[in-house]
């Protein structure tokens, strides 16, 4: 039986039409034809039922798309789909607003994990942000962003189906989170964290500031490490993500180089 394939064009390139050896056709590279017939795979050669026609193709000038090596951007165990190679940041929380700069180290985290500018180390991103001001506001951080190359887009709108497909794309999020009050009426001390994984019910994150008390609000530890790679239930986080309900979530989405 016949195996159903697309295939596609690598290189400019002809084909055989075996009904007629001495007709042929041309085919520019990265022509696609999808719904074909694999009639016979030989050495050098396919023979392909098309919807053209019968041809008689090179074989490495066409790439069988079925059997191409899709190599995803993230992995996958437990029930998380996540990220790697986003490093974790502690910020100590020692005065009242030092919670502020998380949206520091934790844009350094998605920065240096996503292999952009010329970030190699938490030091660099804070010397690039500190020429614009504190670190402590977004336009601080989106000119020291512009000043080393790289763009982002900053959202008030974002949604659960928005950050877990940014994550399905290679790209974390740096997203606002509320401290303080209980799960269901949280308030205050905003600050931001680095999501880079997911499961049906939780998210995978870094938390600069330590493990939240989801439920109850502030902080259950702020030793250092205590925000390393913390799974916070969906449910528990949702209004101190997203607040103002549905896609209400803020923070800086879609990193690219400029």
């Amino acid at each position: 039986m016949a195996r159903e394939v697309s295939i596609r064009a690598v290189v400019n390139t002809n084909f055989v039409v075996l009904s007629d050896n001495d007709k042929r056709g041309e085919f520019l590279k990265d022509r696609r034809i999808p719904s074909c017939k694999l009639l016979e795979e030989l050495e050098s050669s396919l023979v392909v039922d098309s919807p053209l026609g019968t041809w008689l193709l090179v074989k490495d000038d066409w790439v069988i798309e079925q059997d191409e090596l899709i190599i995803k951007p993230y992995k996958e165990k437990d029930g998380f789909r996540f990220l790697e190679g986003f490093p974790y940041f502690h910020l100590p929380v020692e005065k009242e607003h030092d919670h502020r700069k998380g949206l520091i180290y934790s844009t350094a985290s998605a920065l240096i994990g996503l292999n952009m500018g010329p970030i190699k180390e938490l030091n660099d991103y804070l010397a690039a942000v500190y020429k614009h001001g504190t670190g402590t506001y977004k336009s601080d951080n989106r000119a020291g962003l512009s000043e080393i190359g790289v763009g982002c887009t900053v959202s008030h709108s974002i949604g659960p189906d928005e950050i877990e497909d940014e994550i399905d794309e290679g790209r974390p999020v740096v997203l606002a989170i509320v401290a303080k009050g209980t799960y269901r009426k949280p308030f205050g001390l905003t600050y931001y964290v680095c999501v880079y994984g997911y499961s049906s019910d939780s998210w995978l994150l870094h938390d600069p500031c330590g493990r939240l008390d989801l439920k109850n609000g502030l902080w259950e530890s702020t030793v250092e490490g205590a925000g390393n790679g913390v799974i916070y239930d969906k449910e528990l986080s949702e209004k101190r993500i997203f607040y103002g309900g549905g896609a209400s979530g803020w923070g800086f989405i879609r990193f690219h180089e400029l």
